[in-house]
């Protein structure tokens, strides 16, 4: 039985000439990606919108402004980097609205209240927010692990990595699932450690408040002890 192979033979071939340190380099990009997909969410999201802001705006930046394009790129590069956080879950609400609708538009054509599955996507992409980001950078890293891998390895040896990922296609399949599930158990590791670590403080930060005068404490901050986890020490 043939599977179609997760290795893209295509990405091989092009990155075939990529020296010795870039493919390491995105080696350890893939190994980050697959282990800090969630804890780093805030930063993979900046990063995309950076870099689709650069790409688009220097393919069709002379089409719609006379402005130097080194200037337009870094304006609009900035202003997509604040904003992408705010936006991000909103852009995933109407993903999910929108995919959702497309879904239920083509296979029940019956259903008079299409509208309802826009909202309802929507708040399913939305509970489903941390699972979706897991599960999509665990893929993610892996599958830039492999390739630089693949590539690393013909790099320094003789090896036909296009042969040998169509000759290993069940292999491969096997390898790249059980790779992501531990993943996807790795950042759920990280991300319960560093929450007991930040709800846990160290003993010098639980008697810094110590030293600070009760009744300055009181009369600068006093709407702070609403919104703060630990309250003034006396």
């Amino acid at each position: 039985m043939n599977f179609p192979s997760m290795i893209n033979s295509e990405v091989l071939q092009v990155a075939r000439g990529m020296s010795v340190a870039m493919l390491g380099t995105l080696l350890a990009l893939g190994l980050a990606i697959w282990l800090f997909g969630w804890k780093w969410h805030r930063f993979w999201i900046t990063c995309l919108a950076l870099a689709t802001a650069v790409a688009i705006t220097w393919k069709y930046g002379n089409l719609w402004t006379q402005t130097p394009l080194a200037v337009v790129i870094t304006v609009i590069a900035l202003a997509a980097a604040l904003v992408a956080v705010e936006l991000a879950r909103l852009a995933i609400f109407v993903l999910g609205g929108v995919t959702l609708y497309h879904l239920t538009c083509q296979y029940l054509p019956e259903f008079h209240d299409t509208w309802l599955a826009f909202p309802l996507g929507g708040l399913i992409a939305m509970l489903l927010y941390r699972l979706g980001w897991l599960i999509v950078t665990s893929i993610l890293g892996t599958l830039i692990m492999v390739h630089a891998g693949l590539l690393l390895i013909e790099s320094v040896a003789t090896f036909d990595s296009m042969q040998w990922s169509q000759d290993n296609t069940l292999i491969i399949h096997i390898g790249i699932c059980v790779w992501t599930i531990l993943g996807i158990v790795c950042q759920l590791w990280m991300n319960c450690r560093f929450d007991k670590h930040e709800d846990n403080p160290s003993h010098e930060n639980t008697h810094i408040p110590v030293l600070i005068p009760v009744q300055n404490h009181q009369t600068n901050f006093s709407w702070r002890k609403w919104f703060s986890r630990q309250q003034p020490m006396l």
